[in-house]
């Protein structure tokens, strides 16, 4: 499955995700061990993705990417919310703001994506974490 949805993908095909889908078009996600452990996963889109988990303050997208090289990038997409990644290498908010984690030296940056359509959530804001 894995093969034919790449192929379709690098034939031209708009691939959409939903949820744990838009997951799994991303780098990877955390094993649910005791000890999480990184798995790589479909690899779509240059960055890990999660969903849903604002209220865990992002805490498995955070760790993806505290856990990584620097530069790599994870999007956090809220319910309500959506994202267009496009092969350019665009990323657009859709009617929510999206939460960007980048890895920078020995910490994680924090900032809101937020989207231009009229009547979306406003509100800006930069968080260091380590």
């Amino acid at each position: 499955m894995k093969d034919l949805i790449l192929r379709r993908r690098y034939d031209g095909s708009t691939l959409i995700g939903i949820s744990a889908g838009a997951v799994q078009l991303g780098l990877g996600a955390l094993t649910d061990a005791p000890q999480p452990k990184k798995f790589s996963l479909f690899g779509l889109a240059p960055f890990y993705v999660g969903a849903h988990e604002e209220d865990d303050e992002w805490w498995n997208l955070r760790a993806l990417v505290n856990l990584s090289q620097v530069g790599v990038r994870g999007i956090g997409i809220p319910m309500g919310g959506g994202a267009i990644y496009s092969l350019d290498g665009t990323l657009e908010p859709i009617r929510r703001p999206l939460t960007e984690f980048l890895k920078e030296d020995d910490r994680v940056v924090e900032r809101m994506l937020i989207p231009l359509e009229p009547g979306a959530e406003q509100g800006s804001s930069s968080k260091d974490h380590q």
